[in-house]
């Protein structure tokens, strides 16, 4: 008996849709009409030789989808994972106390918030456990500094805080204000080169008294050759 090729192709196509009704189907192509992929996660409990532990979804043997991961050491994630590293929102916690939560990528944390274990914060753009980025950092003091950071230093343009109400403004490197412009609670304003804290290099001091003085400064101090 000779079968109808064509008709046997209008029959499956009928069953095919059918089925799909009933339960989600994957259609790979028109040259596998039946081709059905089911690759749904497992939730699993693993545990490793060194005596790590994996409890959440698996998919093809590997971490993917939600899921806790405790290292030997204590450090705990927990979030979401992509072929064994963690991928999207996540909180990851040390022995010490300290939590990294926010968005992760191949194992990273990018952008989030930092609870440090001596009560200062960290919100904005990471890489992995340091400050990388643009966000603002808060000491456990209330000293504030939001700006530009690099390599877990504040690098770039950024504004600090002091508890007493007195700010500096400007370009920071390795975590020092380098020049910019210092506002005093007296209401007196620098501005010129700095070493932290401290007038240091040329710069204008403006007094409250109306008194201006251009110069060289060192250590706060008018320079000899100022």
């Amino acid at each position: 008996m000779k079968i109808n090729k064509s008709v046997t192709r209008v029959f499956l196509v009928a069953s095919l849709a059918i089925i799909s009704s009933l339960a989600p189907i994957n259609i790979v192509s028109d040259m596998q009409l039946l081709s059905v992929q089911v690759e749904a996660a497992q939730y699993q409990t693993i545990y490793y030789d060194n005596g790590e532990v994996y409890t959440g979804e698996v998919k093809n043997g590997k971490r993917d989808g939600y899921g806790t991961y405790e290292w030997n050491n204590g450090r705990v994630y927990t979030g979401y994972w992509k072929n064994n590293k963690a991928n999207g929102y996540g909180y990851q916690t040390y022995p010490d106390g300290t939590v990294y939560e926010g968005q992760y990528r191949n194992g990273k944390l990018t952008s989030g918030t930092i609870y440090y274990a001596d009560g200062s914060v960290y919100e904005g753009e990471c890489k992995g456990s340091k400050k990388d980025g643009y966000g603002t950092y808060e000491w456990k003091n209330g000293r504030v500094h939001t700006g530009y950071w690099k390599n877990d230093k504040a690098n770039g343009y950024g504004t600090q805080t002091y508890t007493d109400g007195t700010i500096y403004e400007g370009t920071y490197k390795n975590g020092k204000l380098t020049s910019g412009t210092i506002y005093y609670t007296d209401g007196s304003i620098y501005e010129g080169e700095c070493n932290g804290s401290k007038r240091n290099g040329y710069g204008t001091m403006y007094y409250v008294d109306g008194t201006v003085y251009t110069g060289y400064w060192k250590n706060n101090k008018k320079a000899a050759n100022g």
